[in-house]
């Protein structure tokens, strides 16, 4: 079987997705598309483990700005013979998605070759929950490699085919399904909105096969420039290749049209350069520029639909023999974006996000040159998602300050921004640090629930039954949790006969008891405070509850010898959900009615 080749081979019809009018698609039992807003970065979790993979091995995330193709480059083969993949679809856009095209006619990269291993019937391992999928249970092909609600439309070829979703995907949702030939294992991405881009390597020079280079004078140096967008591999038209001495590409070098003799482009492929070097003054800094102009169809879901491109005057450039140096400087970047501004943001769905450049360093304020920005998928900078290196889109820099990058608004994820300044005659080129500007497109985060609440309210003072001795604390409580309420004898002493031992201390100043006793007899007592007693109480429920304190056998002593008592009161409710509990004091003087004895005279 073929390879995906190159940057596309998942071609996807008009800048990447097609969403085609709902209604197509043939009705499918068992549609499931799992819950709204799955990640766009892996590891992916649209897909279930399927025989040698964990999950989906790429998502296609379809978006009302664009569309991109990410990579788990983690996840294997799934099937026993090590060639098929499992791929999802999310819908991120707000427009149902009903229908999807995969592939290049005639391309043979055999997509949809299948061949009786799909995903419930990989030959090893795991199968998802539901097979089969296809129509009255079969698992034939292509049914085999059917998911939940999805179908191969009638008419696919082995290169490409229509994925159709029943019912159509709302915005959030997502399918999976298997395909039958192998990916690049490098990453898969198209272009935001689907334009075409160019990139380039000098040859000849110190390091080989860059867009920066330097080399010994004479050398002669050839550019290779490479077409990426969403129709690289039928792309048709020219390309041009120029030299100048200046990082505006605006004073061109003797001999320095670069362009072969023939320099048409079909079928993706690009020519290389002349070599342009021999002859040149030495000892100098020149810049490349390749341009591509596009001859194919104008119509975008054709397989040879391309757009022009262009690169950024001053990305490209060699150090010819041993140019003067030049200062070492750096760039720095901002981004703003829905409010927000600074080196890493994070912005809602659909907002239009820009970047801006400055330079740093000696003379900064002195620099030209031009600036280009790019966006990638991941901090190494290695999966580039979108080149700003098109039209406009390209920034001159003027007294050390660049423009602002064109605005893009990026689906759900993580993205890294670089800035790749080209330098001029009087300062080095510079990038801006790789994985040092990230934006976060997210949705919004729902606020915090409320805190449990344990705050509750007493109802009136704390009454005491002068008959049991018991004393009662009633409150309000908003929620299910627990109430304790202790009672507590101001002073220790009272419990005992405390009248007396303060007479017996009066009387005996001489041998005073020590901070916190007092006198009883000739004993000093304790007069810290006694616990009265203490009432645990479950509260199922909110409402208002009266709680009962039995006073201890100590403290019932006392009263029953007619003592009065101090009780200072302490209820602690804890909200069953958690949180802080909450604590409400009271205070109620306690003494209990007593039975008066009279005497009884006996009859004679």
């Amino acid at each position: 079987m073929s390879k995906f080749r190159s940057l596309l081979t998942l071609a996807l019809a008009v800048g990447g997705l097609a969403v085609l009018a709902a209604g197509l698609s043939p009705s499918i039992a068992g549609a499931a598309f799992g819950p709204p807003g799955g990640p766009t970065s892996p590891p992916f979790w649209q897909c279930p483990a399927v025989g040698k993979s964990t999950s989906c091995a790429f998502l296609i995330d379809v978006t009302d700005s664009g569309n991109v193709i990410y990579q788990d480059s983690s996840q294997e083969f799934y099937d026993l013979g090590g060639d098929d993949e499992m791929v999802a679809v999310q819908n991120d856009s707000s427009t149902p998605l009903a229908s999807l095209h995969i592939g290049v006619a005639e391309s043979g990269d055999n997509l949809f070759g299948f061949e009786g291993d799909g995903l419930c019937t990989p030959g090893v391992g795991a199968v998802p929950s539901g097979c089969p999928f296809g129509p009255g249970g079969s698992n034939e092909d292509p049914f085999d490699y059917y998911g939940p609600g999805m179908a191969f439309a009638p008419g696919y070829s082995a290169d490409d085919g229509t994925v159709e979703f029943t019912p159509a995907l709302q915005r959030g949702q997502y399918a999976y399904f298997g395909l039958d030939s192998p990916f690049e294992t490098s990453k898969v991405v198209i272009p935001v909105g689907g334009n075409d881009y160019l990139t380039t390597a000098l040859a000849g020079g110190s390091p080989e096969n860059e867009p920066q280079i330097s080399a010994p004078a004479p050398t002669n140096i050839t550019d290779q420039a490479t077409l990426v967008g969403p129709h690289h591999e039928g792309a048709v038209g020219t390309i041009a290749y120029k030299v100048y001495s200046d990082p505006a590409c605006k004073q061109l070098v003797s001999g320095g049209d670069a362009t072969p003799a023939s320099a048409t482009v079909t079928g993706g492929l690009i020519p290389s350069s002349k070599p342009v070097g021999v002859g040149l003054p030495t000892d100098a800094n020149y810049y490349w520029q390749a341009t591509f102009t596009s001859t194919g169809s104008t119509t975008p879901s054709d397989p040879s639909y391309n757009t022009n491109a262009v690169t950024a005057c001053g990305a490209e450039a060699m150090a010819f023999g041993t140019p003067p140096p030049r200062p070492q400087i750096g760039v720095s970047t901002t981004l703003a974006g829905g409010g927000h501004s600074g080196p890493s943001i994070t912005v809602l769905p659909a907002t239009s996000v820009t970047d801006t450049a400055a330079i740093t360093g000696t003379n900064a304020n002195t620099a030209t040159g031009v600036v280009t920005y790019t966006v990638f998928a991941d901090a190494g900078c290695t999966q580039q998602i979108r080149a700003f290196a098109v039209g406009t889109d390209t920034r001159q820099v003027a007294g050390g300050s660049a423009g602002a990058s064109g605005a893009l608004s990026l689906p759900l994820g993580t993205y890294y921004f670089r800035a790749t300044y080209s330098g001029d005659e009087s300062h080095a080129p510079a990038q801006s640090t790789c994985g040092g500007e990230v934006l976060t497109v997210a949705n919004p985060v729902p606020p915090p629930p409320p805190k449990p609440n344990s705050l509750f309210t007493p109802v009136g003072n704390p009454q005491f039954n002068s008959k049991t001795g018991q004393i009662v604390v009633t409150a309000q409580f908003p929620a299910p949790g627990t109430a304790t309420t202790t009672g507590i004898v101001q002073q220790g002493a009272t419990l005992a006969r405390v009248r007396e031992a303060l007479a017996e201390a009066a009387r005996h100043r001489s041998a005073r008891c020590r901070h916190g006793f007092v006198k009883k007899g000739h004993r000093c007592v304790n007069n810290a405070p006694v616990v009265f007693g203490t009432t645990i109480l479950a509260i199922p429920a909110p409402g208002t509850y009266s709680i009962v304190i039995n006073p201890g056998a100590k403290a019932l002593k006392a009263l029953k010898a007619g003592k009065k008592l101090n009780v200072v009161t302490s209820t602690t409710f804890q909200n069953r959900a958690g949180g802080q509990p909450v604590t409400r004091i009271g205070d109620v003087q306690v003494k209990l009615k007593l039975k008066k004895h009279g005497h009884r005279h006996r009859r004679h």
